[in-house]
């Protein structure tokens, strides 16, 4: 149902009063985020948010920012982080991961999987 209604709101021009409101139908919150991730790595969301660096917290904040349209600041809130530029480096240095090493790429496809089930 979420599918539907994001391509049926994405067919459409978007308002320019509140154009981020209408892109984030159907969307994955954070927290749902969190828990494809944890759930495809066989972690636990805590243990995520716990853990300092890591291949987790930058598929969590990938997948936040790509997938659920997410704000730095709410990415950075929910991996109890205090620094948006910091969720931004995690971001960026993600992509080239997914690109090159097949077990971020397997991790990465497993926890969309979880997230678009």
């Amino acid at each position: 149902m979420d599918q539907i209604a994001r391509k049926l709101v994405e067919s459409k021009p978007r308002s320019t009063d509140h154009p981020k409101a209408q892109r984030a139908v159907g969307r994955p919150k954070m927290n749902t985020v969190l828990d494809a991730v944890a759930k495809a790595a066989g972690e636990t969301a805590d243990s995520i948010r716990a853990t300092r660096g890591g291949i987790l917290r930058r598929l969590s904040a990938w997948l936040g920012w790509h997938e659920g349209l997410i704000t730095l600041r709410s990415i950075a809130a929910s991996l109890r982080l205090r620094s948006e530029g910091h969720i931004s480096n995690l971001i960026k240095t993600m992509r080239p991961r997914v690109c090159r090493e097949s077990d971020a790429a397997g991790l990465a496809r497993a926890s969309l999987a979880t997230l678009r089930a």
